[in-house]
């Protein structure tokens, strides 16, 4: 338990600054240029990552499975991984170019949805090496790069912003840090997983319908952390999709710190699964608990810091989404929980239920967005997310416990010996 949670401290650290790139990079556009141009910001943000869905098919994931269950399979599920992603970027930008011949978009909002795609293809390459590190163990390697690129980015970004104050510029340098950052990743591969090999077409495919359980939580997961505010752009002003934004950006650190120890226990449970399906259950307790304790506290702190935090982050044009923070903080706990849960489903072989649940997610968010964000703004979008985070953590709850992963009677099943009859 000591080395996984060492491993767990060292891929939070850079999760924190792999999301940090993306968070600092958003927040500083916020801070500088205000709500409105923040608004353009986030529009653009929004439909490059809602095109890139076709990119985030679970590749990571399976590789995960793979390398956790059998170290052997490490090098084609490398290979593999890579080359999914290659042709899914290509399909997404076939999509993306399609999209922007026909919505009318504004040409400032054109121009960053171009170059926000090209900056988060490049940042999907990097997210196989984060894997293999994990896999690896070398998690403080992963922490180092991906502290390369938040300190590059904001490098870069600090003079573009006080002098041309052009956003456009902003993304370039976000778009070659990410090239930069890439370059060291090869050069740090291991020379046993180097070697090009050759994959069939056939193992593609296998590959990819593999990772297809995975793919289902991804694309939910994107749709679900982008919806909000593609509605706000639609019915409400670009100020208030800046101030939504701009919030979120804060309470979002938190989701980073969830998710990266989430990921740290992925091998070990799918390797305890695998093996012997009774030693799953405790881990994945251990794992929820860490997430109780991770989440509780940092709500808490979000509410009685917000008044505070989101002037001083991003600036005093922002107090009006004070009391947006101060509702979503209340979704914090919630979300580390369902981290929680989302692991321990997809390492007991039930990532099918733990999809169903998702779309729960997915159904009382976009439903609860659809009615309050016409009349109460940005604060009915962070209530709806509050309402969608409740239903998945209750559906987890009962699903889990009753006769799910957590339960005792499916640890007793699964302990009990099979017999064949004569």
């Amino acid at each position: 338990m000591k080395g996984l949670l060492r491993n767990a401290f060292w891929l939070s650290v850079a999760d924190v600054a792999a999301k940090g790139s993306s968070g600092i990079l958003a927040l500083l556009v916020a801070r500088f240029l205000g709500p409105v141009l923040y608004g353009a910001f986030a529009t653009a943000a929004a439909v490059s990552e809602l095109a890139l869905l076709v990119t985030g098919l679970g590749f990571e994931e399976e590789l995960t499975r793979r390398g956790g269950r059998d170290g052997r399979t490490v090098p084609e599920a490398l290979r593999l991984a890579f080359r999914a992603i290659g042709a899914t970027a290509a399909l997404a930008a076939v999509g993306l170019a399609v999209v922007l011949a026909v919505v009318p978009y504004p040409a400032q909002v054109l121009r960053l949805v171009v170059l926000m795609a090209l900056a988060g293809t490049i940042m999907r390459f990097h997210l196989p090496f984060r894997y293999l590190g994990l896999l690896l163990g070398d998690s403080r390697r992963t922490a180092f790069m991906q502290g390369i690129s938040t300190i590059g980015l904001i490098a870069l970004t600090l003079p573009i912003l006080m002098t041309h104050r052009r956003v456009e510029w902003i993304v370039v340098a976000q778009l070659a840090v990410g090239l930069l950052v890439l370059a060291l990743w090869l050069r740090w591969l291991p020379r046993e997983l180097r070697a090009v090999g050759s994959a069939t077409a056939g193992a593609l495919r296998r590959f990819v319908r593999d990772a297809a359980p995975f793919a289902m939580s991804n694309l939910l997961w994107v749709a679900y952390f982008n919806f909000d505010t593609f509605l706000l752009s639609l019915l409400r002003s670009e100020r208030e999709v800046g101030l939504y934004a701009g919030v979120y950006r804060i309470v979002g650190i938190s989701y980073v710190l969830g998710n990266a120890l989430v990921n740290s226990f992925l091998p070990s449970l799918f390797e305890a699964h695998a093996e012997a399906p009774e030693r799953h259950r405790p881990l994945a307790r251990r794992l929820l608990a860490t997430m109780a304790v991770l989440g509780l506290p940092l709500g808490v702190l979000l509410y009685a810091a917000a008044g505070v935090l989101v002037p001083l982050v991003i600036g005093s044009a922002y107090t009006d989404g004070i009391a947006v923070a101060r509702i979503l903080s209340v979704a914090v706990f919630f979300r580390c929980l369902n981290f929680g849960f989302a692991g321990t489903l997809m390492t007991a072989e039930r990532q099918r239920t733990r999809v169903m649940l998702e779309v729960l997610l997915l159904v009382v968010n976009v439903g609860a967005n659809l009615a309050l964000i016409p009349r109460l703004g940005a604060t009915g979008a962070a209530l709806a997310t509050v309402a969608g985070e409740l239903a998945l953590a209750a559906g987890a709850i009962v699903v889990c416990w009753r006769g799910g992963p957590l339960s005792r009677r499916a640890a007793h099943r699964d302990t009990q010996p099979v017999t064949v009859a004569p």
